[in-house]
């Protein structure tokens, strides 16, 4: 027993060895794989130790990267929170009103438009007057061919034919005149003057080749006006004889029976007159329906050529009297207002020009002006002279009548135009408005006189007292010395030369643009000149024609008491010269009138055309008419020498 269990021990001893070798055995294992762990661990910690040192090496790397993109970006934040700062203070600063501008806001679309306005406007008017001459023409002529033709008109009222038959023929006749003359007219017209004017104004403006088109509705109006002007005319002259007798057609008219005139009665002038002058103004009292007939005739016609001289002589008063008179400046220099006050000092910029003379600052705001009672505005310059004392030194505010005007400091001067247009007179209160739509008020205290744009002349003192604000002069008017005129262009550049300064505005320049502009008008004015001209003429001869034709009995006679032909030329010419040289006077007077209707008609808002007609006009155009005048004398010379004695003697037999 004792060996089985010493047996049983030794197997449980074997086995617990067995178990401990192969304890041993997995403790070995274990220790190696614990060092492999360890080595593997320690491999692994050691990685991980060079991952973190080389992520804190680029976690600063990345710190330092984005201390400086952050700043950079903080930067580029603030300099965009500024613009945007910028950008709404500017969008604060837009007024919240929409303002658009159409092509009448480009200078050269404006003067050509106001050029062709005056045209129109002139056109308007003058071919009137033209008609209303033709148709004293045409009832001269009518009146004449009725009375020669009366024994005819009686025959074939006798013979049972109406007077609207009788005087279809007359009428016939003088509607086939006017078609034909209408066609004509309406050829030369729509070709020749058309041309003339576009072409006076292509050496201005840069325009394309002008297209001249029929238009039919003028056409037609003309030939409407034709027509009427002269089958009018034949119907009044008709109508009277149409309604005798035919017995009494039949009979050739008694001429009308000498009697006594005023000259007589002044027995000590008349007694002193000579025989010839005593027939002329008998013959002239004694057929006083053709007496006035040329009368009105030559009148219309002088009356028509004043008016051409005197519309010349309206534009030159513009340049002689605005340029010449009222704007004693050479330059204004004007400067950018949006700078400091510092940068754009008038004083130190012109100051340091040596041909600038003398200067005085001054600031002009654009206004609307309105009429009392109505939507209707006018632009107007307010100007404000920094020394209203030394005003007239270079602009000259003086009244229509030339009465020299000073700046008050309670009221405003206003110019004539403008005046004219919103029917202000001194004393009234004139109500305006600036670009941000504030409206003001203030009293005319004057009117000045100026033809060229609308201006309001106030005060310093008074401007801050109704417009609450001080004065910006941002403009000079400026005299340059006679160097500085001579070489001006020279001078401008030497202004312009600033920065601050925007432009300069030339007063000799723009006179010659001015005078460029208006010259154009000129050539419209020769054309009206000498078409009142060629109407003189044919008035004239038609009626010295009538007068011849309706005397010749008369004349054939005195040729027969010996007269010899330059006597019997001169018994006609002395009734022709005393008939235009009363109808030239006349026209004169009438002429006055119609170019102030002309001239007035004509105007535009921010023109006004001088309204005095220069008397050398006057004489050119009086000159004129006896010109025409002695050129008919001349034609019917040769027409009185054919008169047959014997023929026109036995005329009425």
């Amino acid at each position: 027993d004792s060996k089985e269990k010493l047996d049983e021990t030794r197997k449980e001893l074997d086995d617990a060895d067995v178990k401990l070798s192969q304890a041993q055995l997995d403790l070995d294992n274990g220790q190696d794989d614990l060092d492999k762990g360890e080595e593997e661990l320690e491999t692994k910690l050691e990685e991980a130790r060079v991952e973190i040192s080389d992520g804190w090496t680029e976690l600063e790397k990345g710190k330092s990267e984005f201390i400086k993109q952050k700043a950079e970006a903080e930067k580029e934040l603030a300099e965009a929170d500024e613009k945007i700062l910028d950008a709404e203070r500017k969008i604060l600063e837009i007024p919240d009103q929409w303002f658009v501008k159409t092509r009448d806001g480009n200078p050269g679309y404006t003067s050509w438009f106001d050029n062709a306005d005056r045209i129109g406007k002139v056109a308007t008017v003058f071919p009137f007057f033209f008609f209303l001459v033709a148709a004293l023409v045409s009832l001269t002529t009518m009146t004449r061919m009725v009375e020669e033709e009366r024994t005819q008109a009686g025959t074939l009222k006798a013979l049972g034919y109406t007077p609207a038959f009788i005087a279809g023929k007359y009428i016939a006749y003088a509607l086939l005149a006017s078609l034909i003359g209408s066609a004509l007219g309406l050829f030369i017209g729509f070709n020749l003057f058309p041309r003339v004017i576009i072409q006076a104004y292509q050496m201005m403006y840069s325009v394309p080749g002008s297209v001249i088109e029929f238009n039919v509705y003028y056409a037609l109006l003309s030939i409407a006006f034709a027509v009427v002007s002269t089958v009018g005319a034949t119907l009044a002259a008709i109508y009277s004889e149409i309604r005798e007798r035919p017995a009494s057609l039949m009979q050739t008219k008694t001429p009308p029976a000498g009697k006594r005139i005023l000259l007589e009665r002044i027995t000590p002038l008349w007694s002193r007159l000579s025989f010839s002058r005593k027939v002329t103004f008998r013959n002239l009292f004694l057929y006083k329906k053709r007496f006035w007939m040329t009368v009105l005739g030559i009148s219309g016609c002088t009356a028509l050529i004043l008016t051409g001289f005197g519309i010349k002589d309206s534009v030159d008063a513009i340049m002689g009297n605005q340029f010449k008179e009222l704007f004693v400046f050479d330059q204004i220099v004007s400067v950018d207002s949006k700078k400091p006050v510092e940068e754009r000092n008038l004083h130190e910029i012109l100051d340091a020009v040596d041909n600038v003379q003398s200067y005085s600052l001054a600031q002009q705001l654009t206004m609307k002006v309105h009429v009392p009672g109505s939507d209707r505005t006018y632009d107007a310059d307010l100007t404000i002279p920094e020394n209203p004392d030394k005003l007239s030194n270079f602009i000259v505010l003086r009244s229509p009548k030339g009465e020299p005007l000073a700046l008050p400091n309670d009221g405003v001067i206003i110019t004539e135009q403008l005046a004219d247009k919103i029917g202000a007179k001194i004393g009234d209160v004139i109500h305006y408005e600036d670009s941000d739509f504030r409206q003001f008020s203030a009293p005319v205290s004057a009117i000045t006189e100026n033809y060229i744009n609308n201006y309001i002349y106030i005060s310093p003192s008074f401007y801050q007292s109704t417009h609450f604000a001080r004065p910006d002069y941002d403009l000079a008017w400026a005299k340059l010395t006679e160097d500085g005129l001579v070489n001006e262009e020279a001078t401008q550049e030497s202004i312009l030369e600033h920065p601050s300064v925007l432009g300069i505005f030339s007063a000799s320049e723009t006179a010659e643009a001015f005078d460029d502009q208006m010259s154009s008008l000129i050539y419209v004015v020769l054309v009206l000149i000498i078409s009142a001209g060629a109407l003189a003429f044919i008035v004239l001869y038609n009626l010295s024609n009538v007068n011849i034709t309706e005397r010749v009995r008369e004349l054939a006679t005195i040729k027969v008491l010996g007269f010899r032909d330059g006597e019997v030329s001169a018994y006609v010419y002395r009734e022709n010269i005393f008939l235009t040289l009363f109808g030239g006077l006349l026209g004169l007077g009438l002429g006055a009138v119609l170019h102030q209707f002309i001239i007035k008609t004509m105007e535009i808002d921010n023109m006004m055309f001088g309204k005095t007609i220069y008397w050398p006009s006057y004489i050119y155009a009086f000159a004129l008419t006896f010109f025409f005048s002695a050129i008919v004398n001349v034609v019917m010379h040769f027409a009185l020498k054919k008169i047959n004695m014997v023929e026109s003697l036995k005329s009425l037999e």
